[in-house]
């Protein structure tokens, strides 16, 4: 495939601001964080945190490049959740490794997460009746909110190499 023109200052804003209004008419509030410059990650706000209606995980990234994220991001959930777990050390745990579903918490282990931070998520909850699914063990493509390019790199026709899964019965939510 040949790739399209690269994008442009002017128009990733332009993109940006139909997505917050695209939002907004679907009824929602967005919230515009401030730039974090010096984590140039930081725009991918899902990794960091895990929130749920009744409060909010401060998680762990595995990529040491991330862990100066987690003080500004401990502020904005405090202001919006009364209720704020975080991982400890050694427990790493990274948003784009975990899939929340309405029956299901997949939870993927990767670089980025290790078993402790998935059992730290499984334990940090206090609604017994849903399902968490922590991989049993690490595969070439464990990111759930996109895939990992192995080698050779994917294409639409090839089957991806998926983890299996440890279903437990345990807290989920914050």
């Amino acid at each position: 495939a040949t790739p399209g023109p690269a994008p442009s200052y002017e128009g990733v804003i332009r993109e940006h601001e139909a997505y917050v209004a695209a939002l907004g008419d679907a009824g929602l509030t967005v919230g515009i964080l401030p730039p974090l410059e010096e984590f140039p990650d930081s725009v991918f706000v899902e990794d960091p945190a895990l929130v749920f209606g009744e409060g909010a995980i401060l998680l762990r990234p595995g990529a040491p490049s991330r862990a100066g994220e987690r003080e500004p991001m401990r502020e904005v959930l405090a202001r919006h959740f009364e209720t704020v777990l975080e991982l400890e050390a050694g427990e790493l745990a990274d948003g784009g490794d975990v899939m929340v579903t309405p029956d299901v918490v997949f939870i993927g282990l990767s670089a980025r997460t290790n078993h402790a931070g998935a059992e730290a998520l499984v334990a940090g909850s206090n609604d017994a009746t849903t399902t968490a699914a922590i991989s049993t063990g690490r595969s070439r493509f464990v990111r759930i909110d996109g895939v990992d390019i192995g080698d050779p790199p994917l294409s639409p026709s090839r089957d991806l190499e998926a983890p299996a899964y440890d279903r437990r019965v345990g807290p989920v939510h914050a």
